[in-house]
């Protein structure tokens, strides 16, 4: 019969909201909680005791805020507490919430064409820890480009500034080589000059090179 069969699909019901992975909740247009699964309640832990059917959502967030359940909020619970009862402000897409602990959670609240708001709670702590491990790997490859670009660069003038103060007096051998040359020598003296003269081209050659 009818109530059977209506018996039969709200069974069905909380049973597949039960095998959500996700912690699931509902609340009435007057804020009050009409259902949750066993998920929302492990992931509320330090809220549970306030977590009953027909509390109000305010009772529950209150609850919870006494007894460390929002890290987030601590400094300015009223503020964090009135922006959490604003319904409009609580539907405007997934946002990402601290808990105790380091563990984060998604949230992603819709209200109904009745009215009800129905929610999803996600456990993005992996996640988050991925991000985070990517972010400071990010950091870590900056540092090292910007220390190697460095690197680069101070070598580069190095080079530059040792091969200015060698070029210099290195011409000045091959000039007064030459000079030395125009003037009257032995065959000896002139094989000494010719040495001096195309070594020091050849390692003139190498710094310029380098």
């Amino acid at each position: 019969n009818a109530r059977r069969d209506a018996e039969l699909a709200q069974q069905r019901l909380t049973a597949a909201i039960e095998a959500l992975p996700e912690g699931f909740v509902m609340f009435d247009k007057e804020d009050r909680l009409v259902i949750f699964n066993q998920r929302f309640a492990e992931i509320y832990a330090g809220s549970a005791p306030a977590i009953q059917t027909g509390a109000t959502y305010e009772s529950i967030m209150r609850y919870g805020l006494e007894h460390g359940q929002y890290p987030d909020a601590k400094g300015r619970e009223e503020d964090w507490l009135a922006e959490r009862l604003n319904r409009a402000q609580r539907q405007q897409g997934p946002v990402d919430r601290e808990l105790p602990g380091q563990h984060f959670l998604r949230i992603h609240d819709v209200e109904t064409d009745s009215g009800d708001m129905v929610g999803l709670r996600t456990d993005v702590t992996d996640l988050r820890r991925q991000q985070l491990e990517l972010e400071r790997q990010a950091v870590a490859l900056k540092t090292a480009r910007s220390a190697a670009l460095e690197a680069a660069q101070a070598k580069e003038r190095f080079l530059a500034n040792m091969s200015h103060e060698i070029r210099t007096p290195m011409n000045g051998v091959l000039g007064m080589t030459e000079l030395l040359q125009d003037t009257p020598l032995s065959d000896q003296q002139a094989l000494f000059a010719s040495t001096i003269h195309n070594s020091a081209t050849a390692l003139l050659n190498i710094i310029n090179d380098v």
